[in-house]
């Protein structure tokens, strides 16, 4: 079992994308503003557009691209936050 990241901001989280984490743990106020990109079953670029510009600064189309396609939301709750597990492609 590998260590989980947790995160909480996006620095932090395309830092955890782009080592391959396998348990990223978002939480706090990041948590809350990136989870309904993340838990949309329709993950599309489109969406991010909407995200805040530090944000998006952060997480360039490539990170986004990883962050859709190789992990998935293992659990999500509005205390702890939303925890993402690496599924790869």
């Amino acid at each position: 079992m590998g260590m989980k990241k947790v995160v909480a901001n996006p620095v932090e989280l395309r830092d955890a994308i782009r080592c391959e984490k396998k348990t990223i743990s978002i939480t706090s106020g990041f948590a809350k503003m990136i989870e309904p990109l993340i838990a949309s079953q329709t993950k599309s670029t489109q969406q991010a557009k909407e995200l805040p510009t530090f944000v998006k600064l952060a997480l360039d189309p490539q990170t986004m691209n990883t962050l859709f396609t190789s992990y998935q939301v293992e659990q999500q709750d509005e205390v702890k936050g939303l925890e993402l597990k690496y599924v790869g492609v």
